[in-house]
C-alpha cells in the first residue's frame, strides 16, 4: 500500500494540467489503476496497485502536460477519462483528458468564473466523481449537477442556492461529492439541510438532515460493527448517518475551530470505530465510536500537538498516521 494524499488545498493553482509516468529498469506506467473520486477508491488517500515492481531505481518523468486553468479542483480518473475543474477566462469549467496523451476531449461549462478573494485564488474548489457512465462535480456557486463520462453532455443540474436554500461557505462551495449505497452525498450546509442526499440518476432529492454551516469538509464512508455509514463534519459537529436513508445514527459536538482545523477538517478512520481529527489549528486529536445502552456515542481517546497547523489530510496506514504538521512530514504512532 502506498500512502497518497489527495487533499483539498493542495495549492494545485494549475496552469498545466501535469501527469508523471514511474519508470524503473523493467516496467514502465502512466496509470495504474483508477482514482475516481476525491481522494480515491475507499477515500482514504490510499493507493493499493502494485505500481513499484522490479528490482532496483525507478524515477518520475513526465508522461504530459495540458494546458488548465487555475483552481483548487483535484482530478478523477476513471473510465479511461482523466477528469477536473478549472477556470477557463471568463467561465469555470469541468474537462476530461486522454489518460494516455492529455489530450482533451471535452470541457462542461459550470457557470462564470467563481473569482478569488481574501487570498483565495480564482475558479472551482470540489473534486468530481466519477461512477459508471456519469460524472457528478459541485461548482463554487452551489450548482450541483451530473454530466455523461464520454461526452461531457449535461444529464441533470441543482442550484442548492436558490432551490435547497443552502448556505454558501464563504470561500464558495468546495465540498466534495460522495457516492455511496446508490445516494449522492452532498455537505450544503443550512438551518435544515447541513447534508443532503441526491438520486444519482435524476438530481432529485431523497433526504435532507442536520442544522450547520460547513467550509471545506467532505463526507467520508466508514464501516463500524459490519454497517457502512457516512460521517459528515460541520463547523460545530460530526454526524454519523444511513446514506440510504439519511437516518442519524450519531451526532458529536467537536469543539473544533480555525482554518487549518474544522475548515478543512475531514475524519480520517484510523481502526475500528476510530477517527482522527484534525479539528484545531494548534492540536488534533483521536476518538472512538463506543455503543452505550444501544446508543453510539463518541469519546476522546487523545489529544496532541504532533500534527497542527495545516490543510493537509493525513492518511492512516498499519497502524501510523502520516502527515504534514505546519510544513514538516510527520508520522504519528495512532495508538
Amino acid at each position: 500500500m502506498i500512502p497518497f494524499d489527495h487533499q483539498r488545498n493542495s495549492y494545485l493553482i494549475r496552469r498545466t494540467l501535469v501527469v508523471l509516468a514511474l519508470a524503473s529498469s523493467c516496467w514502465l506506467s502512466t496509470f495504474a489503476g483508477e482514482w475516481p473520486r476525491f481522494r480515491g477508491p475507499n477515500a482514504d488517500g490510499i493507493s493499493t496497485e502494485d505500481v513499484f515492481r522490479g528490482a532496483g531505481p525507478f524515477q518520475l518523468s513526465v508522461g504530459w502536460k495540458s494546458p488548465a486553468g487555475s483552481g483548487y479542483s483535484g482530478i478523477a480518473v476513471a473510465g479511461g477519462q482523466v477528469v477536473t475543474m478549472f477556470s477557463a477566462g471568463e467561465s469555470d469549467v469541468m474537462a476530461a483528458f486522454d489518460p494516455e496523451s492529455g489530450t482533451e476531449r471535452w470541457r462542461f461549462e459550470i457557470g462564470p468564473t467563481y473569482a478569488g478573494h481574501d487570498g483565495s485564488h480564482t475558479g472551482p474548489l470540489a473534486t468530481p466523481v466519477i461512477s459508471g457512465e456519469q460524472v457528478f462535480g459541485l461548482g463554487p456557486t452551489g450548482r450541483l449537477f451530473s454530466v455523461k463520462l464520454d461526452s461531457g453532455e449535461l444529464l441533470w443540474s441543482v442550484d442548492l442556492v436558490a432551490d435547497r436554500k443552502a448556505q454558501p461557505p464563504f470561500y464558495g462551495f468546495s465540498t466534495s461529492p460522495l457516492l455511496q449505497d446508490g445516494v449522492l452525498i452532498v455537505e450544503m450546509g443550512g438551518e435544515e439541510n447541513f447534508v443532503s442526499g441526491f438520486d444519482p440518476a435524476s438530481g432529485e432529492l431523497r433526504w435532507t438532515q442536520g442544522a450547520d454551516a460547513v467550509m471545506h469538509q467532505s463526507p467520508i464512508p466508514l464501516r463500524f460493527e459490519g454497517r457502512g455509514q457516512v460521517v459528515v463534519t460541520g463547523n460545530t459537529k460530526l454526524m454519523g448517518l444511513d446514506a440510504r436513508s439519511g437516518e442519524v445514527l450519531w451526532e458529536h459536538a467537536h469543539g473544533g475551530g480555525g482554518p487549518r482545523g474544522i475548515w478543512s477538517m475531514m475524519p480520517v478512520p484510523a481502526g475500528e470505530g476510530r477517527l482522527f481529527l484534525q479539528y484545531q489549528d494548534e492540536a488534533s486529536a483521536m476518538v472512538e465510536l463506543v455503543r452505550q445502552d444501544d446508543v453510539l456515542m463518541v469519546n476522546k481517546l487523545w489529544e496532541s500537538r504532533s500534527i497542527k497547523n495545516t490543510y493537509n489530510i493525513p492518511v492512516y496506514h498499519d497502524g501510523h498516521l502520516y502527515a504534514f504538521s505546519t510544513r514538516i512530514l510527520t508520522c504519528v504512532n495512532a495508538a
